[in-house]
């Protein structure tokens, strides 16, 4: 083998390397949000610190951001606010290093409701007005309808019957330009009807 051919077959080498291990953190990611939606957060932040070290290692920013944000989740669900600030900001710099639209939107809609059910929900609600804009200019409907909803639960929950059935409403509005049919909007639809019945103060 010549020097030209041994350098193309380390090079080959190093990249099936690569993409096997970044398919591997991939894989580590998802084991974690598994994890994380059973509450087994100690094996979900376990899983998530693998796949941090890999994405870093092999300098993929995207899949850091990715992991920065579960993480961030994993720490709010734990009320570990400050924390799941830190990992949150972390994940907006790498999103937005990358241009990933998407990502940056979800990590506002991350820290609005954090900042919103923690007692800031000025500050709350403008995180989440960037988000609703951001997912407006992507496109993503989905994510739209489930900042509506999120607010109209807040809303309901004060006793502010006429604005949460307003922004539920939106939510459902949302919810069946994708599907009317959809188990979520099933459930927007039960709980606006529930929302409803409530009786005035």
């Amino acid at each position: 083998m010549n020097p030209d051919e041994e350098m193309a077959e380390s090079l080959n080498n190093r990249e099936n390397s690569q993409g096997d291990a970044i398919n591997y953190a991939n894989t580590l990611l998802e084991l974690g949000e598994v994890l994380f939606r059973s509450n087994d957060f100690e094996k979900a932040l376990s899983k998530y610190s693998e796949a941090l070290f890999i994405y870093h290692k092999y300098s993929n920013e995207t899949g850091e951001a990715k992991v920065l944000q579960a993480i961030g989740d994993v720490q709010q669900f734990r009320d570990e606010r400050d924390e799941a600030l830190e990992s949150y900001n972390q994940a907006l710099q790498l999103f937005r290093q990358v241009g990933a639209k998407l990502g940056e939107a979800n990590v506002y809609y991350s820290r609005g409701k954090m900042l919103v059910v923690s007692g800031n929900p000025q500050e709350g609600l403008e995180e989440l007005q960037t988000a609703l804009n951001i997912y407006g200019e992507i496109g993503s409907i989905s994510s739209q309808a489930n900042i509506f909803f999120f607010l109209g639960q807040v809303f309901a929950s004060a006793g502010q019957k006429t604005e949460a059935i307003k922004l539920i409403t939106q939510a459902i509005e949302l919810g069946e330009k994708i599907d009317p049919n959809h188990p979520v909007t099933i459930y927007m639809k039960e709980y606006l009807q529930k929302v409803k019945e409530i009786k005035d103060n």
